[in-house]
């Protein structure tokens, strides 16, 4: 999945003009510390019982949290968009571009070992697993990245995207669909009632309306062309 995503990284910043440059080796420096956020955030809130046993930051199959990447990606990103004065939007879209695209696989490898069993189901998507025919979210999730996958590789050939519509687009079409999936979850640790995943979803949502504020400026139509070059 890192490699595919690695891919569309690269031909988004040719194709609209963007500094790939800029990204080809820090790339998967982003990516790395992304997965160790992410892998961070699924062993102290989706593993309590394993809180005092941070070793297992050191077990690459210990488990790793969607949103724990994406706010840790974004945060990294930020940081280093900043220390080469990149304009942030423009290529956290081309980055986002990419983690919709190799995260489509990350959820094929959910689905094949259906890690995320719902409740039983009648539904025609439904999956035989533990004894019985249930919701598979791992199925439904990568279903959910192959329509923004396709949404957005649809924006991108009817010209170049609105800086930040990238993001509006997955930050606030994905939310309501997750925090609805992760209700048909079983076995999942809950907080006041919701899961982790669900609690992400507000923040990630209010990402969304702020992505697709600037993305709806004026401004962000001139910025198009890409970012200050070195």
């Amino acid at each position: 999945d890192f490699f595919f995503g690695y891919y569309l990284v690269r031909r988004w910043c040719k194709r609209f003009g963007l500094r790939w440059d800029a990204l080809e080796n820090s790339l998967p420096v982003i990516v790395l510390i992304g997965a160790y956020i992410s892998q961070l955030v699924a062993i102290l809130l989706y593993q309590p019982e394993n809180r005092d046993n941070l070793s297992l930051l050191l077990n690459p199959w210990s488990g790793l949290s969607a949103f724990g990447g994406m706010f840790g990606g974004t945060l990294v990103s930020a940081v280093y968009f900043r220390y080469k004065r990149l304009p942030f939007w423009l290529y956290h879209d081309a980055i986002a571009y990419g983690f919709v695209g190799g995260f489509i696989f990350g959820r094929l490898g959910c689905f094949a070992a259906h890690d995320h069993p719902g409740v039983p189901t009648e539904f025609v998507l439904g999956v035989h697993v533990m004894g019985a025919i249930r919701h598979d979210l791992g199925l439904y999730l990568m279903l959910v990245m192959v329509a923004l996958f396709g949404a957005i590789t649809w924006m991108a050939r009817r010209g170049h995207p609105a800086a930040g519509s990238v993001n509006a687009l997955i930050c606030t079409v994905y939310p309501p669909i997750r925090f609805y999936l992760d209700g048909l979850r079983i076995n999942e640790v809950t907080y006041w009632g919701w899961t982790p995943g669900q609690w992400f979803c507000f923040p990630t949502f209010a990402f969304g309306l702020w992505a697709l504020s600037v993305a709806c400026k004026p401004s962000s139509a001139a910025a198009r062309h890409g970012g200050p070059r070195e």
